[in-house]
């Protein structure tokens, strides 16, 4: 109905762009259920779970949430993803109030959370604690990459694909480089913001097939011979749930913000290594004069490639998972 999908837009906006909620000076009235509720969420939009762990503290430590203190911390702080923090990162939560006050919430998780980069470390991935990372913007997370297309409304459509590359790490985060840079799969990111089309070069580069479809599509690349023999002679990388998220930016005044959000998980075999997503945006709506999503111009945005699970175990279920997740700025 038409109130429930209001409803979901605005919480797709606020979870889209949770790190200006988290700056806001009366963050800590957010209501506990809200909290918990966008707590939950892997489409959360953060900077770091640090970042977040920092927050969250600040608003349980609040004054105004002083009385249900004791409740608000067994419900909130095991919606935390632990596991997502480095192990010196985590070192710094042994010293927080919090801690003292309530050992037998915290303990376990932060212990949990060591086990699971021993075991990590060495290259270990249970299935059940795999836990699905959030939309991280932090550089360490090598999860997002940004872009921006100048001049959209001049630039030709063979010239208007916007190609990006880049290695995901499949590991939690860690602080050795080295392990970091064996396990990581590379995967190919092409958007097409005024219509898909495919080229050819047999006389210059010039388009062949094509549509009017905004266009997404994600491809994980074949390992490279190099990092053949970290998989015991396997040429593949192993079955991969991958969840991928657009983000467009908008801008109102001063403030830059996420305007567009589209997300779609998918497992990524050597049998299935590509991700298509048509009909992101309609066209008409970005080409047009009062586009919000075009801004002095350009049309800038966000991909986050986030590996959530690992392993064999994958292909037992379905094939794929689809997964749509969209809000838009009026």
């Amino acid at each position: 109905t038409g109130p429930e999908r209001l409803r979901d837009a605005c919480k797709n906006f606020i979870v889209s762009n949770f790190n200006v909620i988290l700056d806001a000076p009366d963050w800590v009235e957010m209501e506990r259920e809200e909290l918990a509720d966008f707590m939950a969420m892997s489409e959360l939009c953060v900077e770091s779970e640090k970042i977040l762990w920092e927050k969250v503290e600040q608003w349980l430590l609040a004054d105004n949430n002083a009385d249900f203190r004791k409740e608000n911390v067994e419900l909130i702080v095991p919606l935390l993803r632990f596991c997502k923090m480095t192990p010196t990162e985590l070192l710094t939560i042994e010293s927080s109030p919090l801690m003292e006050q309530f050992p037998k919430v915290l303990k376990p998780k932060l212990g949990a959370a060591y086990r699971f980069h021993s075991l990590a470390s060495n290259g270990v991935f249970l299935p059940s604690e795999q836990v699905p990372y959030r939309n991280f913007t932090a550089e360490m997370y090598g999860m997002r990459f940004q872009f921006e297309l100048k001049s959209y409304a001049n630039i030709p459509k063979i010239e208007s694909r916007i190609c990006l590359s880049w290695q995901v790490p499949y590991m939690p985060c860690i602080e050795s480089e080295a392990k970091r840079k064996i396990h990581h799969a590379q995967f190919q990111v092409h958007l097409y913001p005024k219509g898909h089309f495919s080229t050819i070069s047999l006389y210059g580069n010039f388009m062949g097939r094509q549509n009017d479809n905004v266009t997404l599509k994600i491809i994980r690349q074949n390992m490279p011979h190099m990092y053949n023999t970290v998989t015991e002679g396997n040429k593949h990388y192993p079955p991969m749930l991958v969840e991928a998220t657009l983000q467009l930016y908008s801008k109102k005044k001063e403030l830059r913000f996420v305007g567009l959000t589209v997300t779609r998980s998918h497992i990524f075999t050597h049998k299935s290594p590509e991700l298509v997503v048509e009909n992101v945006l309609d066209l008409v709506r970005l080409k047009s004069e009062d586009s919000p999503f075009i801004v002095e111009g350009s049309l800038a945005g966000a991909v986050f490639i986030k590996i959530q699970q690992v392993g064999d175990h994958l292909l037992q279920g379905e094939c794929t998972r689809d997964v749509t997740v969209g809000n838009v700025v009026q």
